[in-house]
């Protein structure tokens, strides 16, 4: 592992866990990893679980990823798996990830917006609450931004799902990480065994929390595939995703 105040590289061995069909690494799984080494990375520079939760209140919240992937793992492989943050805004904070083969052939990308809650207040901090954020200005911007994801005037209804246990995590309402499961899953399996996801654009609107359900919608219009979550007339989620053969 290496690690300073600004970048954090992990090492990956990828197991059985993190695979799909085709023994590549799942894109739920790719989440997982972002998820956690963030959190490392957090950790790191007094912006973890303890420092904020127990101690001030507060708890980090993922609104916005985008995803590009030139090529995936397979299982027995081992990759880096790198992060690090920009300059944030009065609001958000900005994590870049890099993910490489250990020959340092890059295999894709992400750029993410998140924001500070107060859990108490329900309501969002500025960032200047934690002070001067640790970045290094010297550090680039992998990718862009993720931006607001414009959805189709019209989009067909696909499914309902329910959130169920093992999409939820301790605050009880479903895992950013999860919904990348929904979004596959509205896909033909003959399509899953030979295609990948290529771009993964996604927006967190809203909580969804156990038992309840979610009306999946799809519409396929430039070049790739919208889809959106929701609860009555409340979005959950929106996407945009792109496959390649």
């Amino acid at each position: 592992m290496q690690k300073d105040r600004f970048k954090l590289e992990q090492k990956y061995y990828l197991r059985a866990q993190d695979v799909d069909i085709k023994g590549e690494w799942m894109p739920s799984a790719i989440f997982v990893r972002m998820q956690e080494i963030a959190e490392d990375h957090a950790t790191s520079v007094g912006a973890g679980r303890v420092d904020l939760v127990d101690k001030k209140g507060l708890g980090w919240v993922l609104t916005r990823m985008a995803v590009d992937m030139n090529s995936y793992p397979k299982i027995g492989q081992t990759i880096r798996v790198a992060t690090w943050p920009l300059k944030p805004t009065r609001l958000i904070f900005l994590r870049q990830f890099q993910f490489s083969d250990m020959d340092g052939n890059i295999l894709g990308m992400a750029s993410s917006q998140w924001v500070l809650f107060d859990i108490g207040a329900r309501t969002l901090k500025r960032t200047t609450v934690l002070g001067d954020y640790p970045y290094d200005p010297a550090l680039p911007a992998v990718m862009e931004e993720p931006g607001k994801i414009i959805l189709p005037a019209a989009m067909e209804k696909r499914k309902t799902r329910t959130v169920l246990y093992s999409d939820v995590d301790m605050n009880v309402h479903m895992n950013n990480t999860k919904y990348l499961n929904w979004i596959c899953e509205l896909f033909p399996s003959a399509m899953l065994e030979k295609q990948r996801l290529e771009r993964i654009r996604i927006n967190y609107i809203a909580e969804a929390y156990i038992d309840q359900q979610v009306d999946l919608y799809m519409q396929e219009e430039g070049g790739g595939w919208f889809v959106c979550g929701k609860t009555g007339d409340k979005t959950v989620f929106d996407a945009f995703v792109t496959w390649k053969g």
